[in-house]
Parts: structure tokens; C-alpha cells; sequence
């Protein structure tokens, strides 16, 4: 790979790498924060437990929607930021 090429390698990389790891941002009207943060901690156990698969850079994608079906459960809206 020459050198005029390595940034944009690099950048790619960045950017695939940061796109896999954004966090999606839940809401709910009755909520509180406190329990936000108990039911976010609460299904991310759950996916955890659920979870069955063994590697890759991006994580499980089942466990993903495990994780968001568990809030959508609780009475929590994923948004865009």
C-alpha cells in the first residue's frame, strides 16, 4: 500500500469502526432517568444471556435486536440523535 494511500485506509477503518460502536438513544415520556438506565442495564443482561455467538468486530446482531426488542418491551422509542 503506498503512502499517499495509508490515511484514507486509516480513515475508512475509523469510520467503519466508530459507525459499529454509536450507542442509539432511547425515550420515554413516564421514565425517568434512573429507570432508563436500570431497564437499559436490565436488557443488555438479558441479551448477554440470550447471546450465542462467538466473535466478529460489530458484536452479535441478534443480540442487538434482543436488546432493542427488550426496550421497545419496556415502553422505550429508539431515536436518531
Amino acid at each position: 500500500m503506498g503512502d499517499a494511500v495509508k490515511p484514507y485506509a486509516v480513515l475508512l477503518f475509523a469510520t467503519l469502526l466508530a459507525s459499529g460502536c454509536a450507542q442509539p438513544v432511547w425515550t420515554s415520556d413516564d421514565l425517568s432517568l434512573s429507570q432508563l438506565r436500570l431497564d437499559k442495564a436490565g436488557c443488555a443482561t438479558d441479551a448477554r444471556a440470550a447471546d450465542t455467538y462467538t466473535g466478529g468486530l460489530i458484536g452479535n446482531p441478534d443480540m442487538k435486536d434482543y436488546f432493542r426488542e427488550c426496550m421497545v418491551s419496556r415502553g422505550y422509542v429508539e431515536v436518531s440523535r
